[in-house]
């Protein structure tokens, strides 16, 4: 009997609250499409290039698993512990990762389309050059993480701890960062037609060399924030606390500074006039 003929066998005749256990089982290239397997045990399991689109394995322990060219979207990941699991070339477009465990892992390969990671730890996650668009993040862990070079446009990132992460040179076109705390992230030459950081923590961020012209920032902390040559051109900088922020050929034309602090020392007006 196969690994698949037993797992089949199994949820066939499963009693009430019973939850499937099958360490390192070869369920390569199955069909598992639409199947309860929540709460399962299937650490070490190869699933590579299996069928697991609306495949529920929510709470499921996935440590290790290979998933390799599978596809799983539209699944229920909620709550699932992937740690040390292999995403390359997964398909998880649309797919459901609440509160999901992906500590560390290289998602560089994935497709992430529509995912939500709500409350999910994604810290220390490796996710370089990668569409990551209409992807919510709300409230994740994302400190530690490595984004660059990734196209994050359409995706809420509000609240999110985006903490010490390297986001430089991403594409961040409508992308939302209410009250995310971006402390000593890295966003340099970052782009944008229109991003939101209204009340997002900014401390010691870098933004040097970021396009970021027309995108919010009211009442955000960016104390001691890096802007080396930013364009914030008519971006809107009401209420911020800028003080100790690096202003140095930072293009302020028709931006909105009311109530902001800033270091007597900069020349605002001179600012003001770069484009």
């Amino acid at each position: 009997m196969t690994d698949f003929e037993k797992v089949i066998l199994f949820l066939e005749n499963k009693k009430r609250n019973e939850h499937l256990t099958f360490l390192d089982a070869d369920l390569r290239n199955a069909n598992l499409m639409g199947l309860d397997l929540s709460r399962s045990d299937l650490r070490g399991t190869n699933f590579d290039h299996t069928d697991l689109r609306k495949t529920d394995l929510s709470h499921a322990k996935l440590q290790g698993a290979s998933f390799v060219g599978a596809d799983l979207s539209g699944a229920i990941l909620d709550y699932a512990y992937l740690y040390g699991a292999n995403l390359k070339e997964t398909n998880l477009t649309g797919a459901k990762l609440i509160g999901a465990n992906l500590t560390g892992l290289n998602l560089s390969t994935a497709i992430l389309l529509g995912c939500d990671f709500t409350h999910a730890d994604l810290s220390l996650s490796y996710c370089r050059n990668n569409q990551v668009d209409y992807v919510n993040f709300t409230k994740a862990d994302l400190s530690h993480s490595d984004f660059s070079d990734s196209n994050l446009s359409n995706s809420n990132l509000s609240t999110a701890n985006i903490r010490f992460a390297n986001f430089s040179n991403v594409i961040i076109n409508d992308t939302n960062f209410i009250e995310a705390d971006l402390e000593s992230a890295n966003l340099n030459e970052a782009t944008s037609n229109f991003a939101d950081f209204t009340k997002a923590n900014l401390k010691r961020t870098v933004l040097s060399n970021a396009q970021l012209s027309g995108s919010v920032f009211e009442n955000a902390c960016m104390i001691h924030t890096r802007l080396y040559d930013t364009n914030l051109t008519n971006a809107k900088l009401a209420g911020v606390d800028l003080s100790g922020a690096h202003l140095e050929n930072t293009r302020l034309l028709g931006a909105d500074l009311s109530g902001a602090s800033i270091d007597e020392y900069y020349d605002i007006e001179h600012l003001k006039t770069l484009f």
